[in-house]
Parts: structure tokens; sequence; C-alpha cells
């Protein structure tokens, strides 16, 4: 498995690209490895109790920051405006956040 910076963030298959992704269930898959990545660099730091709280919050702030943007990028190429378009950036980020 290829190693995953937890402080930048993976280039998906929606990044720079005009395609989808082929699965959701393999950019979900990208953020479990992110999560893991994270965990794994918090016990490098010997980060526990509070700091390590505030570490994976951060982090998982930054993996929404990522999906919003990514889900947003979809919405922008399947050419959704208002409304819809706010409903489907919501539910595509709910639906690759939750997969921790």
């Amino acid at each position: 498995m290829a190693a995953v910076s937890p402080t930048e963030p993976e280039r998906t298959c929606h990044e720079g690209s005009h395609r989808r992704c082929p699965d959701r269930a393999a950019h979900q898959h990208r953020l479990i490895r992110r999560q893991t990545a994270w965990e794994a660099q918090a016990t490098e730091k010997k980060l526990w109790g509070a700091a390590k709280s505030s570490f994976m919050k951060k982090c998982d702030k930054d993996a929404a920051e990522l999906a919003t943007r990514v889900c947003t990028d979809q919405a922008t190429e399947k050419k959704l405006a208002g409304a819809v378009k706010s409903i489907f950036v919501k539910k595509c980020v709910k639906d690759t956040t939750a997969a921790k």
C-alpha cells in the first residue's frame, strides 16, 4: 500500500480530470488509508489524550475540506446549479467522509 501524507491532500481521480472515479468505494478507501496514516503519524509523534484528539480533529477537518472540493468539482462537471448542486455536494461529502 502506498504511503499517504496526512499533511498533503492525496490527488484523487476527480482532481485535474474531467472524468469521474470509476468507483466511489475506491475514493472512500483512500480516505480510510489517509485516516490510518493520521493515526500512525499521531503515534509516531507520541501524541495521546487531548493532543491526539486535537490532531485528529484537524485531520478530519482537512479531509472534509478536501471532500467538499472534490464533490464541488463533480457537481460542476455535471453542470448542477443552485439547490440541486448544494444537495449533491452535501450528500457527496457525507458519503465520502462517513467511510471512517
